[in-house]
């Protein structure tokens, strides 16, 4: 499992012993306690890993794992609930969004060790999907479909959908062809920064 706080945990599942904890998200003050004095932190209240949690490659015994890094500046602040407010008893100030980028990493399953990492200059929050065939299926919050080699990460294909990539990414067989959908473009508050209408993608694979 991956959490908001920018670590991957490997346990093993029938003594719930702590096998690793790698580091996905770059970490800056993540222990010290707040006041009332602002501190930067990193990886920011938005960053670390998101909604989709990592992939597993049974072919390479790997995990891979897409994370955002984007700081802040924090204080505590006197709480006040307010109905339809956060409510978070804090006050927190975003480092520009053009600040902020995203990372996705290849990880021994059964190590805990990183065996690649790629930085990118946008967010990564959408899922990952690895395939039988070798590839990374997954895409960039500035609204870039990638293809990735699940080997070492390099980029093999890319395409511009209109809008951020924040979803997951399916493939399917209609027949015997293969096709890959990909969500695309937002409508969702929680994610107002985003561009694009809400689309689905669909890219079929050539015969």
């Amino acid at each position: 499992m991956a959490n908001k706080g920018g670590w991957l945990f490997i346990y093993d599942r029938d003594t719930r012993q702590l096998l690793s904890k790698t580091e996905v998200s770059p970490h800056l003050n993540a222990d010290v306690l707040l006041t009332g004095k602002p501190v930067r932190l990193c990886p920011g209240i938005n960053g670390g890993v998101e909604w989709y949690g990592p992939a597993f490659s049974p072919v390479l015994r790997r995990l891979y794992v897409n994370s955002v890094h984007w700081c802040g500046t924090t204080a505590l602040a006197a709480y006040r609930f307010i109905p339809g407010d956060m409510n978070s008893g804090g006050i927190h100030d975003f480092d520009p969004p053009e600040m902020a980028r995203g990372f996705t990493r290849a990880i021994d399953a059964v190590t805990g060790k990183e065996i690649w990492s790629r930085e990118s200059s946008a967010q990564m929050l959408s899922g990952i999907t690895p395939t039988a065939g070798g590839v990374l299926l997954t895409g960039e919050y500035n609204g870039n479909f990638l293809v990735l080699d699940a080997q070492d990460g390099r980029e093999l294909y890319r395409f511009y959908t209109g809008g951020g990539v924040a979803g997951g990414v399916s493939t399917y067989l209609v027949g015997k062809r293969q096709f890959v959908a990909v969500a695309s473009g937002n409508r969702s508050l929680s994610a107002s920064n985003a561009r694009g209408s809400a689309t689905i993608v669909v890219f079929a694979l050539r015969q």
